[in-house]
């Protein structure tokens, strides 16, 4: 018996476990340790798959990834769960004048646009089911909020509508995102009791929100820090060794 039987964490990564696409090594160190001691550890990122297999560190859980559009095995990297965007002409209509640059994401890569004809490169593509859409090159965060804030107006509940950066926007199934993936998550492990989530930003609030315990790093939004979560060390200083020293004083 390990003394982290029954434990899932699920991390964020951007801004949370690495920072700037370096890992602290205390994250490291502790995360070997809560494995060892028969932790489950898994990311629930805004990447695509497999962009988490750079790291010096292996999930043993299925991974959550397109922003709670995917989960795959953290092992093989095999599709378990997906959550496509289905009937988004509306959206994509609306899109089309937009003055910028929008990723379409699919299960077999993307598609970039930049010059408006949104809905023409989606009827045009042969990459599979539809998971996410990217708006960003936004001048600065107040004009991508305000992008956000007059899509949720407009479309409301028809999708999960996001920032996971200061001037990305992005737009999921409803069904979908990474409380969902969660849920899902807590079905797949069956061994565990207490799934405990770390992240930083808009759209990692749903799986804070899931989750039994909820932690954020110093340098999370504002909208995190004024959740309901504990705050830990900012990233680069390895807030995830902190979370992983927090859970072990509770255990004592």
């Amino acid at each position: 018996m390990g003394r982290f039987d029954g434990f899932l964490i699920c991390s964020d990564i951007d801004g949370t476990f690495a920072s700037g696409g370096e890992v602290p090594a205390r994250n490291l160190e502790a995360l070997a340790r809560f494995q060892a001691e028969g932790g489950r550890f898994t990311f629930a990122t805004g990447r695509m798959a497999p962009y988490w297999e750079i790291f010096p560190i292996r999930p043993n859980a299925p991974v959550i990834s397109a922003n709670g559009t995917v989960i795959a095995d953290g092992e093989t990297g095999r599709t378990l769960w997906t959550f496509p965007l289905d009937g988004c002409g509306n959206l994509l209509e609306w899109l089309d004048g937009f003055e910028g640059k929008i990723n379409l994401h699919y299960t077999g890569g993307y598609v970039t646009v930049s010059d408006g004809k949104v809905s023409e490169a989606f009827l045009n593509q042969s990459l599979g089911d539809l998971l996410k859409i990217v708006c960003f090159a936004f001048p600065d965060e107040a004009v991508a909020r305000a992008f956000r804030d007059c899509a949720r107006k407009r479309f409301g509940s028809r999708y999960g509508i996001s920032r996971s950066w200061d001037t990305g926007v992005e737009f999921i199934s409803p069904l979908g995102g990474k409380g969902s993936c969660l849920n899902c998550l807590r079905r797949l492990c069956e061994d565990v009791h207490t799934v405990v989530a770390v992240g930083d930003y808009e759209n990692d609030r749903s799986m804070l929100l899931a989750a039994d315990r909820a932690f954020a790093p110093a340098n999370a939004c504002p909208e995190i820090l004024n959740e309901a979560v504990e705050v830990v060390c900012s990233c680069e200083n390895g807030s995830l060794g902190d979370v992983i020293d927090r859970l072990e004083s509770s255990l004592s």
